[in-house]
């Protein structure tokens, strides 16, 4: 049993305690430590507000909470209640698939810069999806079909000759409708100079634009423009030479093929 000596000092150094308690927590740290009382653990807030030691004058934290309850309850110091929030419930999130869909890849391949074709590439890209549509009307016989022929060679023979024919038949009306070959004439001025004008354009019977250098002079594409530089030539003499604007894998460009009008080389 506990002397009263003993008790009489450990009331003393409560009141004591109580006054220091009383500074505290008018303090801006000490004030920072009541708000928080209930958020968290009494050793915890010491920590982080450093808090004297005085704080925590009983080992039970729970009598040390009701010490500084009563001395803020002496002292008219509220503490702010805390407001539960409650949490919202969770959105379910739409799953996507892994992988994109054909439609998602051509929407992306859409937005991509391509590149320009050149003229000739162009043309030979709308053969080709011409050719494409026929082979999906016309498709070549399957295997099934092969075996119960007696002579399946002869049957994959004659349609390969009909693909070839309807190449033939697509390119022919490509070369028909789509190769125009532009004719610039170069002129010669009063001041000695030279310009260069477009004349016309002539369908490129060449049979598909190979290089314009690499066919005879009797050619008809040749001959017709050569009909054109003299017909020209008699409605402007200042009409030095024409030349042949061809088709190339790149696109246009003016070919080192001229033609002198042949009334003014024989005159």
């Amino acid at each position: 049993m506990k002397d009263i000596k003993s008790l009489l000092n450990k009331i003393d150094v409560e009141e004591k305690t109580i006054e220091k308690l009383t500074v505290f927590v008018k303090t801006k740290r000490g004030q920072m430590l009541v708000s928080k009382l209930h958020t968290s653990t009494l050793k915890d807030l010491c920590n982080r507000y450093n808090a004297p030691k005085f704080v925590r004058l009983y080992n039970n934290d729970t009598k040390n909470i009701n010490l500084l309850e009563s001395v803020l309850k002496k002292n008219n110091i509220t503490i702010a209640k805390q407001v539960s929030i409650t949490p919202n419930p969770p959105v379910k999130v739409k799953k996507y698939p892994i992988r994109l869909t054909k439609k998602e890849i051509g929407k992306i391949d859409s937005l991509r810069p391509k590149k320009r074709m050149g003229y000739a590439e162009q043309l030979h890209a709308y053969e080709e999806a011409m050719m494409a549509k026929y082979a999906k009307l016309h498709p070549a016989p399957q295997e099934w079909q092969l075996r119960q022929d007696l002579f399946p060679q002869e049957m994959i023979d004659g349609y390969n000759k009909l693909v070839e024919a309807r190449r033939e038949y697509v390119r022919d009306f490509i070369v028909s409708v789509y190769y125009k070959l532009p004719i610039i004439g170069r002129y010669k001025t009063s001041d000695g100079k030279f310009v260069n004008r477009l004349i016309t354009k002539i369908k490129d019977i060449n049979g598909g634009g190979h290089h314009i250098n690499s066919i005879s002079k009797e050619h008809p594409l040749l001959k017709k423009a050569q009909a054109i530089a003299d017909e020209y030539y008699k409605q402007d003499n200042n009409l030095v030479c024409i030349q042949i604007k061809g088709h190339t894998k790149i696109g246009r460009i003016i070919l080192p093929h001229k033609i002198m009008p042949s009334i003014a080389s024989a005159a």
